[in-house]
């Protein structure tokens, strides 16, 4: 007789590694998801504050060289879309590449004070600002959009 050896794995043994894998995976997935979202949420706090950053230079640049760069008032909040060029709550047009950057892009918005001596909040979104968006916020109110909205916040403090 002559009997041949086989060689290789038995349907038990590929079953068993298969649950360990899929008992890997099980765990790690949830945990990817969370140090990514974490991840989003960091961008999106740096990008608010490069955006406050921007505007407060944008106010400093518009009280030291008495140009008009933005008027200051209580319904004036700036928002942009993808572009160089914020619109106020009123419609007046602004340009802010001098102080955002030619390479910008994502959604933001940002509040001068009544008496224009400062930048109220910034925010930053990956998702568009529209007009129904646009007012006057509390910074709680603020920070529950950020949450619920996955949009980055960077009130004054």
């Amino acid at each position: 007789m002559n009997k041949k050896k086989l060689r290789g794995f038995t349907l038990i043994e590929l079953i068993v590694v298969l649950a360990i894998v899929a008992a890997l995976a099980a765990i790690l997935i949830p945990m990817m998801i969370g140090y990514t979202r974490q991840a989003r949420a960091q961008t999106a706090i740096a990008n608010a504050k490069n955006v406050y950053s921007g505007a407060a230079l944008a106010l400093l640049d518009m009280h030291t060289n008495d140009e008009e760069v933005m008027s200051a008032g209580d319904s004036d909040v700036f928002m942009g879309a993808n572009s160089t060029v914020a619109q106020t709550s009123s419609g007046t047009q602004i340009d802010i590449s001098k102080f955002m950057g030619e390479d910008f892009s994502g959604y933001y918005g940002f509040k001068i004070s009544a008496d224009g001596n400062s930048v109220e909040y910034a925010v930053w979104s990956s998702k568009p600002i529209n007009a129904t968006q646009v007012g006057i916020y509390t910074e709680d109110q603020i920070l529950a959009s950020a949450k619920s909205q996955c949009i980055g916040s960077c009130p004054v403090e």
